[in-house]
């Protein structure tokens, strides 16, 4: 045996062992079972109504819009609960998609206080589908408010949320003098449900910080201009902690994997979590683009009833989110 042979099946004995490793560890994902239909899911059957003049060219064999399968999206809820069987709303609401083809992740939140049509309730904020219907309707409401074809989703709660940042070293972020009290706060609080010691912040200026504070940091609204300002914090922690998983490399996926996937509750499937993680380290690198929706002058806010909703103009959103999602257009006009 020569040694170039010995080389490879080494390296095969490396990869087998970590592709076990990870096959293992995606047993004790928390799958939840949904309906992944069309109908289902709110998605509508004929595609691309909205797609540019350009995007239609029939000569071209690729795949257009919505149709295409380099681009996945995925609908991310982070959970306000205290307890694992809590019934929750949908504290953060966002759009991760993976484009393959632009070689870019996207967050997109989606403002919590919009106000939306869910199926069988009457209008309210979308924040409360999660609490009324679970993923199900989350996703549905998604989709048929804002012309998305999402299918999978993932959630996590503040805890776990907690838990994953601290698995991966912390998160680098920029603090405001004026954001330290809040963050306090809300450390303070969680700390206190968890009965942990707190610590807490004292300066100012960017730094790394972990799980519990970083969480209290995506939290607080009461500082800058409120819950649009909220949703670039929890972008900016989503977006910190996907570049950190970057920078790790694909030598750390199985251990990341064991203690990171038990905290997720999804509908992915084993084999298409393997796929996807493939793919995703095949085209690295890839870059970060993130906004915010309604975007500005495409809403306008109401007190009207004495509850404080976003009313989104939904025909200028989907197009909006279809553009930065499929186009790539990331011009979009976004001040938060």
């Amino acid at each position: 045996m020569n040694k170039i042979t010995k080389i490879l099946l080494v390296l095969l004995s490396v990869l087998g062992i970590m592709g076990g490793c990870v096959y293992a560890t995606l047993n004790q994902i928390t799958e939840v079972k949904i309906d992944k239909s069309n109908e289902a899911l709110g998605i509508e059957d004929i595609q691309d109504d909205i797609t540019p003049i350009e995007n239609t060219d029939k000569k071209s064999d690729e795949p257009k819009g919505k149709n295409r399968n380099d681009i996945i999206n995925i609908a991310l809820f982070g959970l306000d609960r205290r307890n694992e069987k809590e019934v929750s709303r949908s504290d953060a609401i966002m759009i991760l998609t993976v484009d393959f083809k632009h070689k870019k992740i996207k967050l997109s939140s989606i403002m919590r206080d919009t106000y939306v049509e869910i199926e069988n309730y009457k209008a309210q904020k979308i924040n409360h589908a999660y609490a009324l219907g679970g993923a199900q309707l989350a996703i549905k409401t998604i989709n048929q408010n804002f012309g998305t074809d999402i299918r999978h989703f993932a959630s996590v709660d503040f805890f776990a949320l907690e838990e994953i940042i601290d698995i991966l070293g912390g998160v680098n972020l920029p603090i405001k003098k004026s954001e330290i009290s809040n963050i306090n706060t809300y450390i303070k609080e969680v700390a206190t449900l968890s009965n942990k010691e707190p610590e807490y912040l004292t300066e100012e200026g960017e730094q790394v910080l972990n799980g519990l504070q970083a969480v209290a940091y995506a939290r607080i609204r009461s500082v800058g201009n409120g819950d649009f300002e909220r949703t670039e914090r929890q972008r900016r922690v989503l977006t910190q902690l996907i570049a950190t998983g970057q920078e790790k490399g694909i030598s750390k996926i199985p251990e990341l994997a064991t203690k990171v996937l038990p905290l997720v509750e999804t509908n992915f499937t084993k084999s298409e979590i393997l796929e996807m993680a493939f793919d995703y380290f095949r085209n690295q690198p890839m870059t970060i683009e993130q906004k915010r929706f309604p975007i500005d002058n495409h809403y306008k806010t109401d007190m009207s009833t004495g509850v404080w909703y976003i009313k989104a103009d939904f025909e200028e959103t989907k197009k909006d989110i279809y553009e930065f999602i499929y186009e790539d257009n990331v011009e979009i006009n976004n001040s938060i």
